[in-house]
């Protein structure tokens, strides 16, 4: 999706899903991508427990940005813009399937984003790199 935050110098949810189990325990699963002290922070911890940070720095206040995060097979890939910035390989699931999908927050109803988010979409397949470069393009960001 495409955010627009007019700070980006504290914790800022983007967009995600969480199933949050009591005291943020191993058993909670989720997807968040967030924004926070000048960088977007790539979330994701699986079904075992197993969490995967990426993290990309040097992001501008009042500045539009594609953010994706794209999960294919065992391979967890970050993408801003139309550039992937990082790839991490992981195990199990995100074993979310009823909770919504949060825009504007981090998923657990904290953090909320100061600022814009646009065409935030979550897709049921893994998008390839040559598609997050088209949308790139779409917003003029490529």
């Amino acid at each position: 999706g495409l955010v627009n935050a007019q700070t980006v110098s504290g914790l800022e949810g983007f967009m995600g899903i969480r199933r949050a189990a009591p005291n943020n325990d191993v058993t909670d699963s989720f997807y968040i991508l967030s924004l926070g002290n000048g960088s977007i922070e790539y979330r994701f911890r699986n079904s075992t427990g197993t969490v995967v940070d990426i993290t990309k720095s040097t992001l501008s206040a009042n500045t539009w940005y594609l953010v994706a995060l794209v999960l294919d097979g065992g391979t967890l890939r970050a993408y801003l813009n139309n550039s992937e910035t990082s790839d991490a390989t992981v195990s199990g699931s995100l074993g979310i399937t009823t909770l919504p999908f949060a825009i504007g927050r981090d998923g657990s109803n904290t953090n909320l984003l100061s600022g814009l988010a646009q065409h935030v979409a979550f897709f049921n397949r893994s998008l390839t790199a040559n598609e997050i470069t088209r949308l790139a393009q779409i917003a003029g960001l490529a």
